[in-house]
């Protein structure tokens, strides 16, 4: 098996597109609307991976104390973690937590929608 894409429910389809654009490098590859949901959906690309996002009017954000099951965060490794994570604060993301897993740098991040990513340094296991 070879992973293709995640799907994330945003708030604000436009906002997240730049979002990732901006930050992240993706680029929109296409656009629908799904009636039956109904959801005005992007799939973004970088590589060979894709996220597609979904905006559904009325969705709401699931409650801090809820526990449900589902997407904790996705992760993306990087070759220089100290420059990327640099370059994040200069551009004002939320870093939720930054630290090392031994030699490794690792770092959890919060996306435009409050959707934790995760960053990893090359080598991580």
């Amino acid at each position: 098996l070879k992973i293709h894409h995640c799907g994330l429910y945003v708030p604000d389809l436009e906002s997240s597109i730049n979002w990732y654009r901006d930050i992240l490098g993706f680029e929109v590859h296409m656009r629908l609307t799904i009636e039956q949901i109904p959801a005005k959906v992007a799939f973004i690309k970088r590589g060979d991976f894709f996220i597609e996002l979904f905006e559904v009017e009325g969705r709401v954000p699931a409650p801090e104390e809820a526990k449900s099951y589902g997407t904790k965060h996705m992760a993306f490794v990087v070759e220089n973690f100290n420059e990327f994570m640099d370059n994040l604060k200069q551009r004002g993301v939320a870093i939720v937590m930054e630290g090392k897993h031994g030699d490794i740098g690792m770092a959890f991040i919060k996306d435009n929608s409050g959707i934790s990513i995760e960053i990893v340094e090359v080598g991580a296991p």
